[in-house]
């Protein structure tokens, strides 16, 4: 089962990424057969995506990243949880230098 994890949410609201864009991202990632799981907090869920938004115990998101393909978040703690479960990570640092 190919399956990537998204969050679309992050603790600072001025670091948040266009809805749109999100759309895009599940759409394509979709066409390639993969199973988009979005978790986080208090997010809005995406179209196409698999709702574990809530408040789940942290070793169940670990056990979620650490079999995923790839992890796409804002800066959060969860995108540095993913990148220690060892799966690439694209990260969408919406507030930091382009260096980071």
């Amino acid at each position: 089962m190919k399956y990537v994890v998204i969050s679309t949410d992050s603790g600072g609201k001025d670091k948040l990424w266009k809805k749109e864009n999100w759309i895009e991202v599940v759409k394509y990632l979709k066409s390639l057969n993969y199973i988009v799981y979005q978790i986080g907090l208090d997010e809005e869920l995406i179209d196409g995506c698999e709702n574990l938004i809530g408040n789940i115990h942290l070793q169940q998101r670990i056990d979620l990243l650490k079999y995923a393909d790839m992890f796409i978040g804002l800066s959060s703690g969860l995108s540095w949880l993913a990148y220690y479960c060892n799966i690439p990570v694209v990260m969408l640092a919406t507030m930091t230098f382009p260096t980071h």
